[in-house]
């Protein structure tokens, strides 16, 4: 949501009850796009937008991993101002008027040209959410949340720079790619968050959006605390304490949403295809067990390298001390 001066009226009403009234739903969750804003509006919108969104959108936009190697490409082979930005910007029917002409007088123009760039960016975009506008907008409602929501609160949280870190991590250990086995376990990384069960296909829809958003959240969240508590010589909790930790309503003063985070995320795992053919024969119990390893696993992939080495080496000396 944008900040708005409670200052500027127009026929009785400030920016954000306009914007609240007639472009929110009954939660304040925005439904329609912010469109034909009246123009007594405009110049308070612009500045709220330049101060308190532009600096963190921009990094996350230009500086995220894969963002910015999709940049620096277009930029060392003159993509945007060059042939292949000019050939783009055509309509269809121009494009192939254009490809004749050019393959007249050059048979390779096309491949050399278009297909071989064409072919570069779709395979630094294959199978990344980066590039899928649902994990995008779940990515943008993080930074909001930290830069924004709650910026200046709580430094556990971090800021911009600690998301991009964040992000950058997952990028690189492939935690971000929509086709990510999890280790020891018959589902993808991703499934019954925001891919099917059935087909590994994408769900597009409100919830899973929110459930992208939630996991991106407890990621982070894992991630901060762990590092927190290492610099702080605390202990490193186990992947089912840690679960537990950010279910509880409790925590969620200092870690903004966790407990609502985890409900959701629970209730995407909650499901027939999850439990299987046999699961009208258990228990709410063995439902509860099954959900709470896989939910824990999940949270485990996304946290940093730190967490498992710190988890190893509370295993080693507690062996140690059985050995003694």
């Amino acid at each position: 949501m944008l900040i708005f001066s409670n200052e500027v009226q127009y026929e009785g009403r400030s920016l954000r009850e306009y914007y609240v009234e007639d472009y929110c739903d009954e939660d304040g969750e925005p439904v329609t796009p912010l469109a034909r804003i009246p123009e007594n509006y405009l110049d308070s919108a612009i500045k709220g937008f330049k101060i308190n969104f532009r600096p963190w959108l921009l990094k996350l936009l230009l500086e995220f991993k894969p963002y910015s190697n999709l940049l620096k490409y277009a930029r060392e082979h003159n993509l945007i101002e060059g042939t292949f930005g000019k050939f783009q910007a055509q309509t269809n029917k121009h494009k192939v008027i254009i490809r004749e002409q050019e393959l007249a007088r050059d048979s390779d123009w096309n491949k050399r040209e278009i297909l071989v760039h064409q072919d570069a960016i779709a395979s630094m975009k294959e199978n990344q959410w980066a590039f899928k506008a649902i994990f995008q907008k779940a990515m943008v409602r993080l930074g909001r949340m930290v830069e924004f929501d709650y910026k200046g609160k709580d430094t556990n949280l971090g800021n911009i720079d600690d998301v991009l870190k964040f992000l950058d991590r997952l990028y690189d250990k492939g935690i971000i790619r929509v086709d990510t086995n999890l280790a020891d376990y018959p589902f993808r990384l991703w499934t019954f968050v925001a891919i099917n069960p059935g087909n590994d296909k994408i769900k597009v829809a409100r919830a899973v959006e929110d459930r992208i958003y939630f996991l991106l959240s407890l990621w982070y969240f894992g991630s901060r605390k762990t590092e927190i508590d290492s610099d702080n010589s605390l202990p490193i909790l186990s992947r089912r304490k840690l679960l537990n930790f950010f279910s509880a309503d409790t925590n969620k003063t200092q870690w903004p949403g966790c407990a609502d985070a985890y409900k959701a995320l629970y209730k995407g795992f909650d499901t027939i295809p999850f439990y299987g053919k046999d699961h009208e024969k258990m228990t709410n119990q063995r439902k509860d067990i099954m959900v709470r390893d896989r939910f824990s696993a999940v949270l485990a992939a996304g946290l940093p390298e730190l967490y498992s080495q710190s988890l190893a080496k509370q295993v080693s000396e507690e062996d140690k001390l059985d050995t003694e």
